[in-house]
């Protein structure tokens, strides 16, 4: 296993005197190349929080943080806009509406961090923004459509896509397909897996969601107040979890005989998902 980015003891604490709070709270994650993670919790458990650290988006109280070896994590998050490795660690927001600048196109908005990050311009730029999109499954017509005229699995795609257009090597996803319903959450699942085995891509799920990380990870770390309180393979601990806060999480899934592994086919989902 090749370690792509590695945290140690992130600590984030929100709010001040007898109302400061940690949201994260000593927490290590490790990360392969390749490799699909789950942030798993239910709202307020410090998974977002997290996420927004990893991508270097907000600030940590303490913590030391690697990718591909560097310290990245002395870097403010308003300075690592101009660092090398900005481009290399991407995020795809749960609203992908509202992460759209309504005045642009969506080829425009793909193509902002093209040239902010990589310097592409001419057909190099057009070609690398038609390729994101195609790959993230949009159709020719919609690249020079607004925001508001496409659909919410289509904003979807298109934030997939603005993600992707730098060939980031480390992908964090916070509840990408929370909005959408299931048929189109199905086809949404399906693409992610094609991108990280097509581009290899690493990829973080932040997600209360467990249906939807036992399709897309291999494993998973469940959060509770800001800790986690169990990780390992998704197959062990959807099948025999240790900890008590996962048991309640793992309570409202529907059931299926423990017996046979992961499922092949979630319930309610169109996806049809290989053995992990």
């Amino acid at each position: 296993m090749t370690v792509l980015f590695q945290a140690r003891g992130l600590r984030k604490a929100f709010g001040n005197g007898e109302h400061r709070r940690y949201a994260v709270d000593g927490v290590d994650i490790t990360v392969a190349e390749g490799e699909a993670l789950a942030l798993a919790g239910e709202s307020g458990s410090g998974k977002s929080t997290i996420g927004l650290i990893m991508a270097r988006l907000l600030d940590h109280d303490e913590g030391e943080i690697l990718f591909d070896g560097q310290e990245i994590g002395k870097c403010s998050a308003r300075r690592a806009a101009q660092q090398p490795w900005r481009a290399q660690i991407q995020m795809v927001f749960q609203d992908a509406g509202g992460a759209f600048d309504p005045r642009l196109s969506i080829s425009d908005s793909v193509a902002l961090p093209l040239r902010r990050l990589s310097h592409s311009r001419g057909n190099a730029l057009t070609h690398a923004v038609e390729d994101a999109l195609d790959r993230a499954g949009l159709a020719g017509h919609l690249f020079r459509r607004k925001p508001h005229e496409l659909s919410g699995g289509q904003l979807a795609r298109a934030g997939i896509a603005r993600a992707i257009a730098l060939r980031p090597r480390l992908l964090i996803l916070d509840e990408p397909t929370a909005a959408l319903d299931v048929s189109v959450q199905a086809g949404i699942l399906h693409l992610l897996n094609e991108l990280r085995r097509d581009l290899n891509m690493a990829m973080v799920f932040v997600s209360h969601d467990l249906n939807v990380l036992r399709v897309l990870c291999s494993r998973v770390m469940v959060m509770e107040h800001g800790n986690i309180v169990e990780e390992g393979p998704v197959g062990r601990v959807f099948a025999s979890p240790a900890h008590p806060f996962t048991t309640r999480l793992l309570a409202a899934l529907p059931k299926w005989p423990r017996s046979e592994g992961l499922p092949h086919q979630l319930p309610g989902s169109a996806l049809i998902i290989h053995s992990q």
